[in-house]
């Protein structure tokens, strides 16, 4: 809920500017690509990833690789995970290394996500 709350102005504007810097170990890394086919709406994206879908109301680490024609909605996408063209995913929570192969659809509810676990192949 607390990742989620991230994509709501109000809370990321008072984490990230209202009580100072955050100083943290960075990790040096490209921007985001956002495709031609990208489409992102409300949502906190990290560097590295590459989209060509939907993300929308989204929390999204580093290095995620989202597909074409893939729609990622509600969810947390945690880093160097793959979302396959065509999945859907609504109300997921993917922790690292997470493979959604093309056109699978999960879906979770918004008091209980589907959690898929560290390095899973979907």
């Amino acid at each position: 809920k607390c990742s989620m709350d991230l994509v709501r102005p109000a809370v990321w504007e008072d984490l990230f500017f209202a009580n100072g810097h955050i100083h943290t170990l960075t990790k040096d890394s490209a921007p985001t690509k956002y495709r031609c086919d990208a489409d992102v709406r409300n949502s906190l994206l990290a560097n590295n990833c590459n989209i060509g879908g939907k993300v929308e109301n989204s929390v999204v680490f580093r290095s995620v690789y989202i597909d074409s024609g893939a729609e990622v909605k509600d969810s947390i996408v945690m880093q160097d995970s793959r979302i396959g063209a065509n999945a859907k995913l609504e109300c997921v929570i993917c922790d690292k290394d997470v493979v959604i192969t093309p056109g699978r659809v999960l879906k979770g509810d918004p008091g209980y996500p589907l959690v898929i676990r560290k390095g899973t192949v979907i």
